[in-house]
């Protein structure tokens, strides 16, 4: 009976390992590319097919991508400072990388706190804004911005935010929570 729990506990834990390592190196990963040549896009977060990349922008991409995943290790452990530096040398190469942008306002949400909050916060909004830019229409970055907005304490702008993620057809509990919380906190201020 053991010996059965035991090959199904560790089955499982098998296939998520699979499962994390799998992730980690799917090659279709939302990435851009900063070139004037025109490549294959697949979706509007900006995948593109590595199949017709000249092989430079193929080693642009790993190196890239060698960046995110160190900076993803140092933030999992809790080194912000080390993780913020690996994310800024993956910008450095591809300033316009959706998935680098974000996640660099997403390590600034998470610093504030520890480090000056506000400079946290307004550097959080700025790359979020860049990812924007990169991105238009996507409610996923307008719904960061307006967190990081309203975290700020710019509570009509983080609304608007908020408004352009639904437009943009981003959806959620979450949103909707953020959504009437402000308007209650709108509302009650005047």
């Amino acid at each position: 009976m053991f010996e059965l729990l035991g090959t199904i506990v560790f089955g499982i834990l098998l296939f998520f390992v699979i499962k994390y390592y799998l992730k980690r190196l799917n090659p279709a990963k939302p990435v851009t590319i900063n070139s004037n040549e025109n490549y294959e896009v697949k979706a509007p977060t900006s995948e593109i097919t590595t199949a017709k990349l000249p092989q430079k922008d193929l080693a642009l991409l790993a190196e890239v991508q060698k960046h995110l995943d160190l900076a993803e290790d140092f933030r999992s452990l809790g080194f912000y400072e080390k993780a913020k530096e690996e994310y800024q040398e993956a910008l450095a190469l591809d300033s316009r990388n959706i998935e680098v942008l974000l996640a660099l306002g997403d390590l600034n949400l998470e610093m504030v706190g520890t480090v000056d909050s506000e400079r946290c916060l307004d550097e959080a909004i700025e790359r979020y804004k860049e990812a924007a830019e990169v991105c238009q229409e996507d409610g996923r970055i307008n719904y960061k911005i307006g967190v990081a907005l309203e975290r700020r304490g710019m509570f009509r702008e983080a609304l608007t935010a908020y408004q352009q993620a639904k437009e943009f057809g981003y959806q959620g509990d979450q949103l909707k929570i953020d959504f009437k919380r402000l308007e209650r906190i709108l509302r009650f201020s005047e």
